[in-house]
C-alpha cells in the first residue's frame, strides 16, 4: 500500500527509475503542517494516512482473487538545522488488513535518517541511512509468479547507507560529485523450500550491493548543466554466487530548468553487466530521461523514460528493462486537484527467455478540507502479459486516502 521514499538529495547515487504506482500517488507534499518545536530545536511532524482499498487481483495472478484491504500508516518526522546544515529521522510504519484472507495481513516498518553538512561555501556532504523491514504482497518479489499458490507473505529486511561528497559552489562553472552507497537484504522465511519450488527459496536473494558513482558538472549557462555520470554497482549473492555481478553505467547528460515552465534531465551512455561465474555478460545501450512541462500555473505534464539492466526478482541473469511513463497534474482551484497518468514497461530475462510487457493507467482526485487534511479518490489498471504460465494478470484497483497532520 504504503511506499518507502528515502531523501531525494541524492542526485548521483544510483538508483532504479520507478514509474509504476500501483495505487494512487499520496503524499505529504500538498499539506501546510505546523511542526511542534521543542526547547532542543528540533521540530516534530506527524502524519497519519487512512486508507481503504479495493483490489480484484490482489495475489496478482491468472486466476484473480479480490480483497477489501484497509491501511493505517502514521509517520513521525525529525528535523534539526544547525547553521546552514540540517539533520532529519523519519520513523514511520504502514499496517495492511485483508478482508478476505488475514494470513496476508502485515506491518512494514522504516526508519531513514539523513544529514545534510554544508561544510563551506565549496564542501557539502549528504549522508543518508535506512532501515526497513517488509513483507512482499502476493505475488510480488520473491512470490512473484506465485500469488495464487501461496498462503503466506515472504518477509525481508534491508538496510541501506548512502553518502554524496559535492565539491562546488552553487552557481559555480564546474562541480564535481562523488556517491557511495552499501545495501544489504535479507529474507526471513521461506528460505529452504523443498519440492516443486526447491529453487524458489529466499536464501537465493539474500543480496549485498555496493556502489560508487562520480559526476561532473559544467554550467553552461545559469539555468543548463552538462554532466558526465558513471558508477559501478558490485552486486553479491551470498549463498547463489552464480548471480554475482558488476554493473558498469557510462552516461553523458544535460539538465535544464527553462523560464520557469520546463525542467528536465537527460542522459544516453552505455551499460556493462559482468557476471563473475556462469552467465554470459550483458551490454546495450542506456537511458534515463524526465521532463515536466507547465504551460500554466496551475498544471504540469510529466514524461519519463528510462533502460537499465536489473537483478530479476525472481530466477537468474539479467532482466534488460525498459520503461515509459506520462502524467497530468491540475489543480483546479487551490483545494482541489486531479492526476491522470499511464505507463509502459518491457522486461526481457537473458536466462529462461521470459519476457512481460506491463501496461497501466489511472486517474486520482485530491480534495484538500484544510491546511492539515486532505482526502484522495484513486482508480488504477494493470495490465500485464507474458510468455510464462502464471506471471500474466489483470488487476483493478479502487481507493480513498485520508492523510492528516497538525
Amino acid at each position: 500500500m504504503s511506499t518507502r521514499v528515502m531523501s531525494n538529495n541524492k542526485p548521483l547515487i544510483v538508483r532504479s527509475l520507478t514509474f509504476f504506482l500501483a495505487y494512487p500517488s499520496i503524499g505529504f507534499a500538498a499539506l501546510s503542517p505546523n511542526p511542534i518545536d521543542t526547547s532542543s530545536g528540533i521540530s516534530v511532524t506527524p502524519y497519519l494516512n487512512l486508507e481503504w482499498a479495493y483490489d480484484d487481483n490482489y495475489t496478482q495472478s491468472s486466476k484473480p482473487n479480490s480483497s477489501h484491504i484497509y491501511s493505517a500508516s502514521p509517520r513521525l518526522e525529525f528535523v534539526a538545522e544547525r547553521g546552514a546544515s540540517s539533520f532529519g529521522l523519519d520513523v514511520s510504519s504502514s499496517s495492511n488488513f485483508y478482508s478476505t484472507d488475514s494470513n496476508f495481513d502485515h506491518t512494514n516498518f522504516y526508519v531513514d535518517a539523513n544529514a545534510n553538512l554544508d561544510l563551506n561555501i565549496r564542501n557539502r556532504l549528504i549522508l543518508n541511512a535506512g532501515y526497513a523491514y517488509e513483507y512482499d504482497t502476493p505475488g510480488s518479489g520473491a512470490t512473484e509468479g506465485l500469488g495464487d499458490v501461496i498462503n503466506e507473505l515472504t518477509k525481508y529486511d534491508d538496510v541501506t547507507l548512502q553518502a554524496l561528497y559535492q565539491y562546488g559552489a552553487d552557481g559555480a562553472k564546474g562541480r564535481l560529485s562523488v556517491s557511495g552507497q552499501y545495501f544489504k537484504k535479507r529474507y526471513k522465511n521461506f528460505r529452504h523450500i523443498e519440492g516443486e519450488f526447491a529453487n524458489r527459496s529466499t536464501r537465493f536473494k539474500d543480496n549485498d550491493k555496493v556502489t560508487l558513482g562520480a559526476q561532473l558538472d559544467i554550467n553552461a549557462r545559469d539555468d543548463v548543466y552538462w554532466f558526465v555520470d558513471v558508477s559501478v554497482a558490485d552486486s553479491k549473492f551470498p549463498n547463489d554466487s552464480i548471480q554475482d555481478n558488476k554493473h558498469y553505467l557510462y552516461y553523458i547528460g544535460t539538465s535544464w530548468d527553462l523560464t520557469g515552465k520546463t525542467q528536465g534531465s537527460l542522459k544516453v551512455g552505455w551499460q556493462d553487466k559482468r557476471y563473475d561465474t556462469t552467465y554470459s555478460d550483458f551490454d546495450s545501450l542506456s537511458w534515463s530521461v524526465g521532463l515536466t512541462w507547465t504551460p500554466f500555473e496551475h498544471s504540469t505534464i510529466g514524461f519519463d523514460t528510462g533502460k537499465v539492466a536489473e537483478d530479476p526478482s525472481v530466477g537468474n541473469g539479467t532482466n534488460d528493462s525498459t520503461s515509459y511513463s506520462a502524467y497530468w497534474k491540475h489543480s483546479w482551484f487551490s483545494a482541489f486537484s486531479t492526476r491522470l497518468a499511464t505507463n509502459y514497461k518491457d522486461d526481457r530475462y537473458t536466462v529462461g527467455g521470459r519476457k512481460d510487457k506491463t501496461r497501466g493507467f489511472g486517474g486520482s482526485a485530491t480534495y484538500q478540507f484544510n491546511r492539515w487534511s486532505e482526502m484522495t479518490l484513486g482508480a488504477d489498471r494493470t495490465i500485464k502479459e507474458s510468455n510464462r504460465e502464471n506471471f500474466g494478470y489483470d488487476q483493478w484497483i479502487t481507493s480513498l486516502a485520508l492523510v492528516f497532520t497538525i
